[in-house]
């Protein structure tokens, strides 16, 4: 069978839909082969296309991808220099019943007959998702259906009308930010270049050129009319004159090569010092502005990114360990949603971050204990932001490098061992991996395996996931009701997590019972989290990338201590604290705190009954007490309103009595001035959040940094104490 074209007589020969599923009348859908220029197969809505396959490579279309995975389907198009063109495939086994078929929606499906079940099954369809829709993004926009939002100007265009493309609306498309030499633009005597887009659906509306691979490029530089060029094996060189639409980014490695012309001041060349300067003066920072900063991230260096247009500044690692070209890895702002940092693998997420929530990214747990480096967020206004931070001390030598591994470390320079200290590095666990466990999947390092599904889901293959795969995630192993009015679904809380990626902040509620009936009157929402700086965010797509942190302990809690309620075998109710390894307090001084608790004697002192210690375990058993202790109560509002605590205690653990001393002086100074007591928003904020925490101290105009403790730094743990005393959660028994 042939789907094709005559040019001579326009004479078509097209696939056309059925009205509706159950009239067979000739529906508004149609599709075939349009052979003008580099042929390819359209689906068109009427008269206007509505899905297009990409341009024919001689094997398969270019725009599908994996197609070249299924070329046993035996594609095949002819031409024959006549005015004729067709399309035509055969099946390698010919004992399989397949067909294309296309429905009333516009689906354009290729369905084969299972013998095993004896009914029809989809083995590939188009459009499939809203990137596939033609033109969806409008002129210069690209689609990348892993984005949030999927649209996004291409680099040095913005949007053509702002305010609809904020609300979701992109047909408009984008226009260049700074115009090209070509079109008269001066720019300061440069030239024009061109922009390189790797893995694209390239555009609609290409011509033809006979202009060998080395020649394509050249051959569009030297043509004003020329805006963009692409060569593919099988095609040739492919060029555009006219606006670039229907562009598609694919997640692995199909589609081409795709280089836009942008004007000079676009392509992000390096910023240098004038000449005239004094190469001696080194009050100014000469790595200052990098445009393209390579794969070091220094102090007061700023990482910039447009939430309108998409853009941010790209970090890129070397190639190997000894080749600095650019390599597989990159890393930079995410602009969707709340930002975060994320580490690319070619196109493909690596690592990310977690959520900005004003103070750190919350995927980050030890992130808190190297506050006093001062990240900072900056809104510029009109979408743009930027990332920097700062050391406490000037004359410290810090930096951060994305390495050839794609791995991120945060290093600081030791005078006394000539030698870079690692602070913090990401990934640093299998966990940190992107998506370890698949959609619907729990991380976490202390389990065995460390995949599981969330509560109310199972794996999606039962077989590879209990070989280790856990790639394909989990699936609901109930469905929905949907049923908003109560009567229906419900939200179970998971606690200390890292929030799934790719979410949608609703700026409108600042309650968690608002968010909550936000996402329960909405059938797509799948999930909702209100944070304490970021507000509620809602997941309307799967659930990607979520771990657990250790010990279900949460970023921003002071100590990692976990109370538990039991009861002794006679009916005595006790209360039993287990204390984590990330304490930092060992068998020793857990002994002598034992000791001492024993001796001492008070109202107020909650009776210890006993302790246990088992391999890393440690814990110990107090009497229960159901109504709290009654210091709680005498003590309620000072806690609540007023607190101080010094900064060498609360970033070094370096505690004394003229620590002690001063914390209650400024306690005092709190009570009678009343000057950092919140307001009453504050107020309502702090009791609707989930992740409620005591505040992170301010950064202080001196402090000192003790080195004994960087290989727990460097270990990822936290210690919360470098003296006999410890730190303790507060928390009700």
């Amino acid at each position: 069978m042939r789907l094709g074209t005559k040019v001579g007589t326009n004479e078509k020969y097209v696939m056309t839909s059925w009205k509706s599923p159950s009239d067979p009348s000739t529906g508004s859908f149609s599709a075939g082969v349009d052979p003008l220029n580099i042929a390819q197969v359209f689906v068109w809505n009427g008269s206007d296309p509505y899905w297009r396959s990409g341009p024919w490579n001689g094997q398969f279309f270019i725009g599908i991808p994996n197609l070249e995975k299924a070329y046993n389907n035996g594609f095949n198009f002819v031409d024959d220099k006549e005015g004729s063109a067709y399309l035509t495939f055969t099946y390698a086994n010919e004992s399989i019943i397949t067909y294309f078929s296309l429905n009333s929606e516009g689906t354009l499906a290729q369905m084969y007959w299972n013998e095993g079940k004896q009914n029809w099954q989809v083995r590939w369809s188009a459009p499939k998702n809203d990137c596939e829709h033609y033109g969806k993004c409008g002129p210069f926009g690209s689609c990348y259906l892993s984005n949030s939002p999927i649209c996004t100007c291409l680099k040095g265009f913005e949007p053509k009308i702002p305010e609809e493309w904020n609300r979701g609306n992109w047909t408009s498309g984008c226009v260049r930010r700074m115009s090209l030499q070509c079109d008269g633009n001066n720019n300061e005597g440069k030239e024009d270049g061109f922009l390189k887009l790797t893995n694209m659906k390239v555009p609609d509306f290409g011509s033809w050129s006979n202009a060998p691979e080395g020649e394509c490029g050249s051959q569009c530089s030297h043509n004003c009319s020329c805006i963009a060029y692409a060569y593919h094996a099988g095609i040739g060189c492919m060029q555009w004159s006219h606006s670039l639409i229907d562009i598609e980014k694919f997640s692995n490695r199909t589609g081409a090569t795709l280089h836009v012309r942008v004007a000079y001041s676009e392509l992000g060349k390096k910023q240098q010092r004038d000449r005239s300067e004094d190469v001696g003066d080194t009050s100014r920072a000469f790595w200052q502005s990098f445009n393209n900063p390579g794969d070091t991230f220094l102090p007061e260096m700023s990482a910039h990114m447009n939430v309108q247009t998409g853009e941010t500044r790209i970090y890129y690692s070397w190639r190997s360990a000894r080749d600095p070209s650019p390599g597989n890895y990159s890393m930079g702002l995410d602009p969707r949603g709340s930002p975060q940092i994320v580490i690319w693998e070619e196109s493909n997420r690596r690592w990310r971050s977690g959520h900005w929530n004003g103070l750190v990214f919350t995927g980050v747990p030890s992130m808190r204990a190297l506050y006093s480096y001062g990240y900072r967020l900056t809104d510029e206004g009109n979408g743009s932001m930027y990332f920097t931070y700062s050391t406490v001390n000037s004359s410290a030598s810090m930096r951060f490098m994305l390495r050839w591994d794609g791995i991120v470390e945060q290093l600081m320079w030791d005078e006394g061992q000539e030698v870079w200290n690692v602070l913090l590095s990401q990934p640093s666990s299998e966990c940190e991996d992107y998506n370890k466990c698949g959609n619907f999947g729990l991380c976490n390092m202390m389990h065995s395996p460390i995949c599981s599904c969330i509560k109310g889901f199972e794996p999606r293959y039962g077989d590879q996931w209990s070989k280790g795969n856990w790639s394909g995630g989990c699936v609901r192993r109930t469905a929905l009701h949907c049923d908003w009015n109560g009567t229906g679904d419900g939200f179970m809380e998971v606690i200390g997590v890292k929030l799934p990626d790719f979410a949608d902040t609703i700026v409108a509620e600042n309650t968690t019972r608002g968010c909550e009936g936000v996402c329960l009157r909405n059938c797509s929402c799948n999930a909702y989290s209100f944070v304490s700086g970021i507000g509620c965010m809602t997941w309307s797509g799967d659930l990607v990338d979520i771990e657990q942190f250790e010990e279900g302990g949460k970023l921003c809690t002071l100590a990692w201590l976990h109370l538990n309620w039991g009861t002794l075998p006679g009916g005595e109710e006790i209360a039993v604290k287990r204390l984590s390894k990330w304490s930092g307090q060992g068998l020793e001084e857990l002994k002598n705190e034992l000791v001492l608790i024993a001796k001492l004697q008070h109202r107020n002192l909650v009776t210890l009954l006993g302790y246990c210690i088992e391999g890393e375990e440690k814990s110990l058993i107090y009497e229960y007490m159901p109504n709290k202790s009654l210091d709680s109560f005498l003590f309620e509002g000072i806690q609540y309103w007023n607190g101080y605590m010094s900064p060498e205690y609360a970033m070094e653990g370096l505690f004394s009595v003229k620590s002690d001393v001063y914390s209650f002086g400024v306690l005092l100074l709190e009570i009678v001035s009343a000057v950092h007591r919140p307001t009453m928003s504050s107020v309502l904020l702090m009791l609707e959040s989930e992740n409620a925490s005591l505040p992170i101290p301010r950064q202080p105009d001196i402090t000192s940094m003790n080195s004994s403790d960087m290989e727990l730094i460097m270990q990822g743990i936290e210690n919360v104490s470098s003296t006999d005393v410890t730190v303790t959660q507060v928390d009700g028994r």
